[in-house]
């Protein structure tokens, strides 16, 4: 690159969507030659790069309608998804989810979670989840990358954030049984 010249960012991904009028988007943008010693600089093309993601979620597998998810398909996803990452699911320790706040959507999602990352699981190293929807509502579109950057965010800052408005869990989800619980407090 030239000196004096400045480089053009790859953009990942953009969404807008608009509820009651307000308009939303989510932007994740990678710089094509990263700015050097800029320790501060959240570089995302690292997290990025490192995940490899190669499992896609397609609708028509994932759920038996719009409103009513299939966890059966969900827990093969995930299991494939582990299997193709090479990565223990009993090593995980945080997953952002979805976390639609619906009576059927969210205790299919942790069902789910739940069935995949719980087997060789200790009791006392229960998996954290968290939307980023509990902190900033949900973007319609704009939800699932404002997601990624929350967790991006996390694992820069070596944090997790707490869900702000998480006061009750949903008493469809019995998390008493289960080797997965809300990440309810700030922790680093």
């Amino acid at each position: 690159m030239e000196k004096g010249r400045c480089s053009c960012i790859i953009l990942v991904q953009i969404m807008l969507s608009s509820f009651f009028g307000c308009l939303y988007a989510g932007v994740l943008a990678i710089p094509a030659y990263p700015p050097r010693n800029n320790r501060n600089m959240l570089r995302i093309d690292r997290i990025v790069n490192d995940a490899k993601p190669e499992i896609v979620m397609t609708t028509s597998k994932i759920v038996s309608s719009i409103t009513a998810p299939n966890q059966t398909a969900q827990v093969q996803l995930l299991t494939e998804a582990y299997q193709k990452a090479n990565v223990p699911p009993e090593k995980v320790q945080y997953i952002e989810t979805h976390g639609t706040g619906t009576s059927l959507g969210d205790p299919s999602e942790v069902g789910a979670l739940s069935q995949v990352v719980s087997l060789n699981r200790s009791e006392d190293r229960k998996c954290k989840i968290g939307s980023v929807k509990s902190n900033i509502g949900h973007l319609e579109s704009a939800a699932g990358i404002a997601g990624l950057i929350k967790t991006a965010l996390a694992i820069n800052k070596r944090c997790l954030p707490a869900g702000l408005h998480f006061k009750h869990p949903n008493p469809h989800i019995p998390f008493h049984d289960i080797k997965v619980s809300v990440q309810d407090s700030l922790t680093s």
